[in-house]
């Protein structure tokens, strides 16, 4: 299975684009803090992940989400390879994502407090406001307590 979860901050603006095909994609990049891995100077070590998300996912990531902004990304990873100019071979790893949730406090872009959109889901009629994890309402993140099998 293929699956992964992050909650993190978005390192600068999403970055949209149009495929030639006319999709719409945002990529963007979100650190995430390690839990229990500290560097040598005592801090947290923090990862970058390059994500994708397409179609309406893209649209409210563009319309909600600014640099900073905290979200919970689900989604699973991809390895791509492609042939450089110069002849080697380019590799990269992404996140493509399937559900981003908005985990920021309301700000200027983003017009509510917590919201989720699963771009699998089959509705139209997506509105922010009134559809988080519990209802719209704040999300505590020292309230969860999530035990993993490893």
């Amino acid at each position: 299975m293929n699956k992964v979860f992050l909650i993190g901050n978005l390192t600068k603006d999403p970055e949209i684009k149009v495929t030639q095909s006319g999709k719409e994609m945002a990529k963007f990049s979100l650190a995430v803090s390690s839990s229990y891995e500290k560097g040598d100077d005592g801090k947290y070590k923090t990862d970058f992940f390059n994500c994708i998300a397409w179609g309406k996912t893209c649209e409210l990531m563009n319309k909600y989400t600014q640099k900073g902004s905290k979200l919970l990304v689900e989604g699973n990873i991809s390895n791509n390879t492609w042939d450089k100019p110069d002849g080697t071979k380019g590799y990269s790893v992404n996140i493509n994502v399937s559900t981003v949730e908005f985990l920021s406090p309301k700000s200027e872009k983003d017009t509510s407090s917590s919201s989720s959109y699963n771009s699998n889901s089959n509705s139209s009629d997506y509105s922010p406001e009134g559809k988080g994890a519990n209802d719209g309402g704040e999300i505590d993140l020292d309230d969860i307590n999530i035990s993993m099998p490893f």
